[in-house]
This record gives structure tokens, C-alpha cells and sequence, in this order.
């Protein structure tokens, strides 16, 4: 493994961002807030490993809506052939059977826009010719 490390170099960055950026287009309201992978985690089919954190703005309080659009972008990602096992890290809603509901709703006089924040893990491996 070390040595296919060594030999696969750096992820081809333009790449990378291009096909997440594509998807982001494809999505409205998704803002990306994080982007970050590690050249110490390949992944096992010698990929890298990407974390993705990003943001549903405006956020109007329907959650619902909000897992559709985040389920719509995580499609969108995994139909872009160099990006492979998409998953939800974390989720703007809390779905555990054993957590109690608690919070506020939204404050409709605040000026800044609300956000419903999550996190996506995939992994980024380069077409092979």
C-alpha cells in the first residue's frame, strides 16, 4: 500500500474541483464551505479520500426539502465517473429514534440567511486511459 502511494501522486486538483464544482451547479442553493483530502489515506482501490463539507442557502426551515436537495446533490456527485463511494457524514437533521426533538424554529426577523450544514465523505480516483 505504501508503495502505491508513493507511486499514485498528487490527486489532479483541477480535476477534482472541476467535477465537485459541476455538481454544485447542477444543485442550486448548495455552497461549499470545506474542501479537504489527505495524501496519507488512499482509499483501498487507490483513490483519495475527499471530505466535503457545504451548506443549503437559503435555508427556509423545511427539512424535508433540504434532505431532497442534499440526496439530489450526493446523486449528482456519484454519477461523475472519477468520484466513488458518496456517503453522508452528517446531516442537518438529527434522525436517531433515541434523540429527543429540541430547538427553535427559525427566527423570521434575523437578517442574515439560515443554512442547513452536512458533510459528505467520497473518494476521488482519476480515469484511468
Amino acid at each position: 500500500m505504501a508503495a502505491r502511494q508513493l507511486g499514485s501522486g498528487q490527486p489532479d486538483t483541477g480535476e477534482l474541483l472541476a467535477a465537485i464544482g459541476r455538481a454544485i451547479d447542477a444543485v442550486p442553493g448548495v455552497t461549499l464551505d470545506k474542501l479537504e483530502w489527505a495524501d496519507d489515506a488512499p482509499t483501498a482501490g487507490g483513490g483519495t479520500r475527499i471530505s466535503l463539507d457545504a451548506s443549503l442557502v437559503p435555508f427556509d426551515g423545511n427539512y424535508r426539502a433540504a434532505m431532497q436537495r442534499i440526496d439530489r446533490f450526493m446523486h449528482t456527485l456519484q454519477a461523475v465517473p472519477t468520484l466513488h463511494d458518496v456517503r453522508l457524514r452528517s446531516s442537518p437533521v438529527n434522525a436517531d429514534s433515541a434523540s429527543t426533538l429540541s430547538g427553535r424554529t427559525l427566527d423570521t426577523g434575523a437578517n442574515e440567511p439560515h443554512a442547513a450544514r452536512f458533510s459528505l465523505g467520497l473518494s476521488y480516483r482519476e480515469a484511468r486511459p
